[in-house]
């Protein structure tokens, strides 16, 4: 076999095996975005096992000793809650919103509006994150908001 065929050969079997893993991840619910990320990243996962070096016995042991060793904990990553203000109480935005506002944030956008929120659909809503309110732009109305560290009773954290 010429070294054409060969490569010819060795392309169809990829896009073959790429195929198949696309359909098993279709199979399981992902949309056709989330299949080919996944196809993509198990096709590197591969490529970079492919490319690790031979382990000597040595290696090996090395390894397995350092694995044994305790490991220091990680930093774990602050959670946060965001909250509106109801009368004299506190109400927890959903994980949409709260994780809309979270992006808004650490993107430095401290004024925003939007109508994309789990609530009022359709109603345009302006943030000022550094008054901490919301204002619902068709009535008006102006409530509190916050951001706090999360606590284990929480729900929705971001």
């Amino acid at each position: 076999m010429t070294q054409t065929n060969t490569a010819t050969n060795k392309v169809t079997k990829m896009r073959r095996r790429a195929a198949k893993l696309k359909e098993k991840h279709l199979a399981v619910g992902k949309s056709e975005e989330e299949a080919d990320e996944k196809v993509l990243e198990e096709e590197e996962e591969e490529e970079t096992l492919k490319k690790k070096p031979k382990k000597t016995p040595k290696k090996e042991i090395e390894e397995e000793e350092e694995e044994e060793k305790p490991k220091a904990k990680k930093a774990k990553k602050a959670k946060w809650v965001w909250e509106w203000q109801k009368g004299k109480k506190w109400q927890g935005y959903a994980l949409a919103d709260a994780t809309l506002l979270e992006a808004k944030l650490n993107d430095a956008q401290l004024k925003f509006k939007s109508k994309a929120l789990s609530f009022n659909k359709g109603q345009q809503y302006e943030f000022d994150l550094e008054d901490d309110t919301q204002k619902n732009m068709d009535t008006g109305t102006t409530v509190n908001i916050r951001r706090r560290p999360a606590t284990e009773d929480d729900e929705v954290t971001v």
